[in-house]
């Protein structure tokens, strides 16, 4: 095996999203008579938060937990529509270039210290901030400038219009400036004990093993029904189905094979187990670093689009509880493309691009090269879900039915 490979990471699997399932035990509301405040809900995570800080974690845990600790300026109601949630109006202006937000007067950190304009000031300025270590800095980055004209009202002017403007202003968490103005956002301890604006607060963390978080009373919102909300690192998914049954956790998203076999044939389970399915908000993906060849070649990566058969991975994989998409959006929500479809399982098509990028099997090997360089790369995923690791390996056949030679990295989820 001669030749030079690129080595590029990768995120498994092809495109699909997954069809959710929950289970919870079913002790909710036995007389009809709607939510109570009180109790605690103890929830399966599969992997541990790695930063408390919305917009410096890249991963869905910390996001789940940051997200209770935390508010941002607006957010998505139960019809997806944006509402007021520091910000109780908006408006506007100048094309869309000029939006103003005037913030509730009620909205308090947990420390009881005011969430201002300031607040927001420092957060948008911290965000851009060449220095700070965050991938989600580009919407705001097209920020020309903002306003503080008195703590109640936050101004941002852009220099052109930008459609989801606003829809940006949902994500991003507000820091405290008060606590934040002298630190290093990238080594802060602030991280793993923040103080947030939103319904709860962080009242213990035990390291690789659970997250507990308690009502924050001051909340501007009405305050939260649950007292405490625990959050159990429990990697392995039978573990969790496991600790379900014996009523250590109240609440786990179940495996397909799970969900689809094992409640079936357990009344018992039935009994007291509620269990859900509806069409999740997340979505699996290989990403590809286009930084790096050949992944800069457009006809590349349509050639690898076509050589995966994301039916497979749905059936093998999830066992059909997940649907193939063309865009990283819900299906049947107003941001979906209609009339779109995703890429078909052609690997005939696939070698056509390939051949027309310049990429042939010269020395009759089995994997194409050019110029020299093998067609090769290596898909790294973490090792610690069973799903990925089938899909990767998955993946890697019909790769190599094309004739593109691809290694499989599997690393712990801190690493990844």
């Amino acid at each position: 095996m001669s030749g030079t490979a690129w080595r590029t990471g990768l995120i498994v699997a092809a495109a699909f999203a997954a069809l959710a399932s929950t289970t919870a035990n079913a002790e909710d509301d036995p007389g009809g008579q709607g939510p109570a405040y009180g109790g605690e809900r103890i929830t399966a995570m599969g992997a541990e938060a790695s930063n408390l800080i919305p917009f410096m974690a890249g991963d869905s845990a910390s996001s789940r937990v940051g997200g209770l600790i935390h508010t941002t300026l607006l957010r998505y109601n139960g019809d997806l529509e944006l509402t007021g949630e520091a910000a109780k109006s908006w408006e506007v202006e100048d094309e869309g270039k000029t939006i103003t937000f005037h913030l509730r007067k009620d909205a308090r950190f947990s420390d009881g210290h005011p969430l201002t304009s300031e607040d927001l000031a420092f957060t948008w300025e911290t965000v851009v901030d060449p220095e700070t270590q965050t991938p989600y800095g580009s919407d705001y980055k097209r920020v020309s400038e903002v306003e503080t004209p008195d703590p109640h009202t936050f101004v941002v002017h852009y220099d052109e219009p930008y459609a989801p403007a606003l829809s940006t202003w949902a994500s991003l968490a507000i820091m405290p400036a008060h606590i934040l103005a002298d630190q290093n956002i990238n080594d802060t301890p602030f991280a793993r004990d923040p103080v947030g604006a939103g319904p709860y607060k962080l009242s213990r963390w035990q390291a690789g093993q659970s997250i507990e978080l308690t009502r924050h009373e001051g909340w501007f919102r009405r305050r939260a029904y649950i007292n405490k909300i625990t959050f159990r690192v429990i990697p392995d998914n039978t573990t969790q189905f496991l600790e379900l049954q014996a009523g250590n956790i109240d609440q786990m998203s179940p495996s397909p094979a799970t969900f689809l076999r094992t409640f079936p044939e357990r009344p018992d389970l039935r009994k007291r187990i509620a269990t859900y399915k509806y069409l999740g908000n997340n979505y699996t993906y290989l990403g590809f670093n286009l930084r790096r060849e050949p992944f800069t070649d457009r006809r590349v990566r349509r050639a690898i689009a076509h050589a995966i058969d994301r039916q497979e991975l749905i059936k093998g994989v999830m066992l059909g509880q997940a649907r193939r998409i063309a865009a990283p959006y819900k299906p049947g929500t107003r941001w979906y493309p209609d009339g779109i479809e995703p890429y078909g399982y052609d690997p005939d098509k696939a070698r056509t691009l390939l051949n027309e990028a310049g990429w042939s099997d010269s020395d009759g090997d089995g994997v194409l090269d050019k110029n020299g360089k093998r067609l090769s790369f290596e898909i790294i995923t973490n090792n610690d879900n069973k799903q990925r690791k089938i899909a990767a390996t998955l993946i890697q056949r019909r790769l190599k039915q094309v004739g593109i030679d691809v290694d499989l990295r599997l690393v712990e989820w801190a690493t990844f």
